[in-house]
């Protein structure tokens, strides 16, 4: 089921997510967690994303929100801070991002992106649903990853065939 994590953390449908109901859940200040990650705009198509896309898949599936800052707390846990909207759908839109996924993951993974439009339309951020692989493990760059809590960790050579017999790897 897709944008199963849009609708747990902003509690919406993806459709009816707007820029205020995007603020909203900013304001609230949730940690990242095991199903739950802001990246910056300048994190678009780099590695970092890719392979947290990939730990998400390999674990419990998650929400990626694109176009957030965040930064630590006093207990270095990393909560959002802004919005970083993005401005050139060319570059940075949706067709782009499941293009650079589906091309740079193996398998391929399939994930429901969903464009949140500022008020004027001009502007926008992504949200990134990633389910839990029916088909893992997945790799980006030669490496595979997993999500242990709010970090992506690469996985040990001997975890691989684990996650392939379908036993997912979450703390």
């Amino acid at each position: 089921m897709l944008d199963l994590f849009v609708e747990q953390y902003l509690h919406a449908p993806a459709a009816t997510v707007n820029e205020q109901a995007l603020s909203e859940f900013i304001s609230q200040g949730i940690e990242e967690g095991q199903t739950l990650d802001y990246k910056g705009k300048g994190a678009f198509g780099r590695d970092p994303l890719m392979a947290t896309v990939c730990a998400m898949a390999n674990s419990t599936g998650g929400l990626i929100v694109l176009g957030v800052g965040s930064k630590p707390d006093a207990h270095a846990f990393r909560r959002p801070t802004t919005i970083e909207w993005f401005s050139d759908v060319r570059l940075h839109g949706k067709d782009s991002l499941e293009n650079h996924i589906v091309s740079k993951t193996e398998p391929s993974i399939q994930c429901a992106i969903t464009t949140v439009l500022n008020v004027d339309d001009s502007q926008f951020v992504l949200l990134v649903d990633i389910p839990q692989s029916e088909d893992p493990p997945h790799m980006y760059n030669g490496s595979y990853c997993k999500r242990a809590g709010s970090r992506r960790e690469f996985m040990h050579h001997y975890e691989v065939p684990s996650i392939a017999e379908g036993v997912h790897l979450c703390p």
